[in-house]
């Protein structure tokens, strides 16, 4: 009983912390309706995570695409712009200090 309580009480601030809807929600704010985001370094389940909470298209393999997603897992790293590329935005989940997300869009 005592652990439905804790769960009951804890597991919406929880989720929200360590969820990737409100970073999904942040990055696709960025990205008109419609583009794909190619992605870099981004492993399949944080790609997999951000595609459902967002309802777009990342594509690890889609160079056409005129948006580019990098993940960065150390604190303060800063992935340098791919040549051809602008940044337009960086965030992370609430509660993670480590994984750090990079959109470039294409010059």
């Amino acid at each position: 009983f005592v652990w439905v309580l804790l769960m009951s009480l804890f597991q919406a601030p929880l989720d929200r912390r360590l969820s990737y809807a409100s970073v999904s929600q942040q990055l696709v704010a960025q990205v008109p309706p419609g583009e794909c985001i190619q992605t870099y370094r981004v492993r399949d389940q944080q790609r997999l995570l951000l595609a459902y909470h967002s309802g777009r298209r990342f594509s690890p393999d889609d160079a056409s695409c005129n948006w580019l997603l990098m993940e960065t897992r150390r604190r303060g790293a800063v992935p340098e712009a791919p040549p051809g590329w602008v940044k337009r935005w960086d965030g992370a989940r609430p509660g993670d200090r480590s994984e750090r997300f990079h959109l470039y869009a294409r010059r």
